[in-house]
């Protein structure tokens, strides 16, 4: 298992030895990959920004056990997960409503159950 990061990772000193610590511990990653992510880095940048495609054979495909694949179900419940818990819009007011903390919250709890 690898980590991915963008090029930035590598340049500044305590992240960068962090990421090298990772390797070592008795723990699944074993490496760190760096990527030039500039071009997209300014646009909001983020896991989607990094994503490649890896082909997976049948075995490899039934072994994934997260529901990372998208699929119709799988759109209709984060489309679902969506309305019910966020707001429509969020003006600037809506800062300082004490509830918005309790619904995202509430979203985070209801969201790890995918």
């Amino acid at each position: 298992m690898a980590n991915i990061v963008p090029g930035e990772c590598q340049q500044i000193e305590r992240v960068w030895a962090y990421l090298q610590y990772l390797t070592t511990l008795n723990a699944p990653i074993k490496t760190v990959h760096v990527f030039d992510a500039k071009q997209s880095m300014p646009n909001g940048g983020g896991p989607a920004c990094l994503k490649r495609p890896i082909a997976l054979s049948h075995v490899e495909y039934a072994a994934v056990k997260a529901n990372v694949f998208m699929n119709d179900k799988l759109f209709d419940a984060l489309i679902d997960w969506a309305d019910r818990y966020y707001r429509e819009v969020l003006c600037k007011d809506d800062l300082a409503d004490p509830n918005l903390i309790v619904e995202t919250h509430l979203a985070r709890q209801n969201y790890l159950k995918f």
